[in-house]
């Protein structure tokens, strides 16, 4: 039996090619809303320049970014480093090949995003809020 090249072998093990361009699509999207949302807090901090710092709402702003930065880079590195595994152990079948470190910064990836996720929802939800509530208040005035 002739031996497949790696790359071959590997889309028999994981068939990804559609998956791996909607992810890529995905990636594109996510990066592009980060850009968004670091160029509306630029805008602000150039208006109100440190007085930005001081509300919390503000800050946790700058806490999501950082998140999202850091799950970026994560992403980026997770890729290069499964890909590399996997052509090692492509290369080599009988070798074992260690994935735990890769499983423990998937997992601290994961919880990341979560809290992202979570602040975002409860800044949403405040904003959610008090906008009804301003809501309700000019329409008692009238």
């Amino acid at each position: 039996m002739e031996s497949l090249p790696a790359r071959d072998r590997c889309s028999d093990v994981l068939p990804l090619c559609s998956a791996t361009k909607s992810s890529s699509r995905g990636h594109k999207i996510e990066c592009l809303s980060y850009c968004l949302y670091c160029f509306r807090c630029e805008l602000q901090i150039k208006k109100v320049r440190l007085a930005y710092f001081k509300g919390f709402w503000n800050i946790l702003d700058i806490v999501v970014i950082i998140m999202a930065v850091c799950c970026t880079i994560f992403c980026i590195y997770r890729t290069a480093a499964v890909n590399n595994k996997l052509d090692a152990l492509l290369s080599a079948p009988d070798v074992y090949s260690d994935f735990n470190s890769l499983a423990y910064w998937q997992l601290v990836y994961n919880s990341t995003l979560a809290i992202m996720v979570f602040i975002c929802w409860v800044k949403a939800s405040h904003h959610h809020l008090f906008a009804n509530c301003n809501l309700k208040k000019t329409t008692r005035s009238i």
